[in-house]
């Protein structure tokens, strides 16, 4: 099952980039690619940053790293991020819970920045760790 299209995933990163992580992560590089059904308008498909105190530890069974202070973000991160809000028992308030489901039944939904912030935060390190 697809949690997310590509565009929510590709709008979801620029959320997050432009404003929903900066509080915790810089940027240090962005991807851009055309967009798959415009020959003009390119998209950003995935993006890496700094963790901006150093590197945090991770302590979740489905990510390898023990400390992370550098990481990825693309479509697949984000569709992880979003299991693992969802699933039961994550630490996540039901506003953000609520925003974020939405995507599996209107795919024009774009969460705010917390939200973005939020998933994120479940696709780098499991959990909900800033904010």
């Amino acid at each position: 099952m697809n949690i997310a299209t590509d565009q929510a995933c590709y709008d979801l990163m620029v959320t997050a980039s432009e404003g929903g992580i900066n509080y915790w992560a810089d940027i240090i590089r962005r991807q851009r690619a055309r967009h798959p059904d415009s020959e003009i308008v390119w998209c950003l498909v995935a993006f890496e940053a700094d963790v901006q105190d150093g590197p945090i530890s991770c302590n979740h069974p489905d990510i390898e790293a023990a400390e992370i202070g550098r990481f990825m973000v693309d479509p697949g991160m984000i569709r992880d991020g979003i299991r693992r809000l969802l699933a039961p028992g994550a630490k996540i308030s039901p506003a953000i819970r609520r925003d974020v489901a939405l995507l599996a039944t209107d795919p024009e939904h774009c969460p705010d920045a917390d939200s973005a912030d939020a998933v994120v935060q479940f696709a780098v390190f499991g959990e909900l760790v800033f904010g």
